[in-house]
């Protein structure tokens, strides 16, 4: 091993255009976070693949291994490929949902004295696209990040497209735990990204998955969860699909929350679920400042026991303010019990909301519309039994 941490690799090692090229890396056990960082993005300047390795193993079932420590952004440059190659979604502290397991696989821990924007950052501020990045198989940790600091798990911002991120768990950053970007300098976007089998969990006070402007993308089996913000946000993606992705117990905000669409732009959800969130699973608003009239189609999707916030301003499915049509076929709302929401919701002059063979039920009434939108809330069909 090589005072970098590099073990020996196929191909030529001295050559970062050597496509045969792979640097393995084993964590440090430095907890200040300074040798992992430093290893990590000296490798990925100049190997196309570099591998981290999950370094001794522990004695638990299943076994934890050393965490990588890291003290600043991880940078992934275009053409480069980072893998833990151990998909996990589940930590220590993690007993909501996969439950209490001791973390395997590769772990990334952002200490107390880190610096930067986040844990892994793949950013692009000029006008050429870069691209082909790809993140996979590992685990983010952010609970040491301090409170107020806004660091995010993974940014993604600027003109990076054609990347992949498989297999990644985010858990308990102080930002959002996938924020994926437009570059205020630029203006330039990241496109055609493809994010699956991924968990974004507990933010402390952000979102779990923010997308502001990323067009032509996929999303598929991902979870977004126990976020203090809304677990999913999204304004002007344009053709940017989600498919079997879920949005549950959001602390404080919404399952899934869109912020508006350019004219003509479309976002297809099939199979996608929102629950036991405090404010309405599936919210469509004017929030992303976009007043064009563009189409939301949802397919399949279900929100159960969200408005547990209680009041008569959630819903299942609510638009409110929306300006793009809302487009719903097959879907199921149960609202929480104990809450005040509706099955589905138009308020304040929204374009409109259709929903086809859908069963919308309420604690309030099935639908509920305050008169002021373009088109009424219409229930076509609804099931009646």
């Amino acid at each position: 091993m090589t005072a970098a941490g590099i073990l020996p690799a196929s191909g030529n090692p001295s050559s970062s255009k050597d496509p045969g090229s792979v640097a393995k890396l084993k964590p440090s056990g430095d907890t200040t976070g300074a040798t992992d960082t430093v290893a990590l993005n000296a490798a990925l300047k100049e190997y196309p693949v570099v591998v981290m390795l999950p370094g001794r193993f522990g004695t638990g079932s299943p076994p934890a291994s050393n965490p990588w420590y890291v003290n600043a952004p991880i940078v992934v440059p275009s053409g480069r490929k980072l893998t833990g190659d151990w998909y996990w979604q589940a930590v220590d502290s993690d007993n909501y949902s996969a439950g209490p397991l001791n973390t395997g696989g590769v772990l990334i821990t952002a200490v107390a004295g880190f610096a930067g924007d986040a844990v892994i950052t793949i950013v692009n501020g000029g006008q050429r696209q870069q691209g082909a990045q790809v993140i996979e198989g590992l685990t983010i940790e952010g609970n040491e990040l301090p409170a107020g600091s806004g660091i995010h798990g993974v940014l993604v911002e600027g003109a990076v497209g054609a990347g992949f991120i498989r297999g990644v768990t985010v858990h308990r950053p102080d930002g959002d735990c996938l924020r994926m970007v437009t570059d205020q300098a630029s203006g330039f976007v990241p496109d055609c990204w493809q994010v699956a089998f991924s968990k974004f969990s507990a933010s402390r006070n952000g979102n779990g998955v923010f997308l502001s402007e990323l067009p032509d993308s996929w999303f598929v089996a991902c979870e977004s969860s126990e976020n203090y913000g809304d677990n999913w946000y999204c304004s002007l993606g344009t053709n940017t699909r989600f498919i079997g992705c879920k949005g549950e117990n959001s602390q404080s905000a919404n399952g899934w929350h869109f912020g508006g669409l350019g004219t003509g732009q479309v976002i297809e959800l099939t199979g996608c679920t929102s629950q036991l969130n405090a404010g309405s699973g599936f919210l469509f608003d004017n929030s992303g400042g976009s007043s064009a009239l563009g189409t939301y189609t949802l397919t399949g999707c279900r929100s159960w026991r969200d408005g547990r916030a209680g009041g008569s301003t959630h819903a299942a499915f609510n638009g409110n303010g929306c300006a793009s049509r809302v487009i719903g076929t097959g879907c199921v709302a149960a609202p929480d019990s104990t809450g005040a929401a509706y099955g589905a919701r138009e308020s304040s002059r929204s374009h409109g909301m259709c929903f086809t063979g859908s069963l919308l039920s309420g604690t309030v009434a099935s639908v509920f519309d305050d008169g002021s939108n373009a088109h009424a809330l219409v229930n076509q069909s609804p099931v009646p039994f």
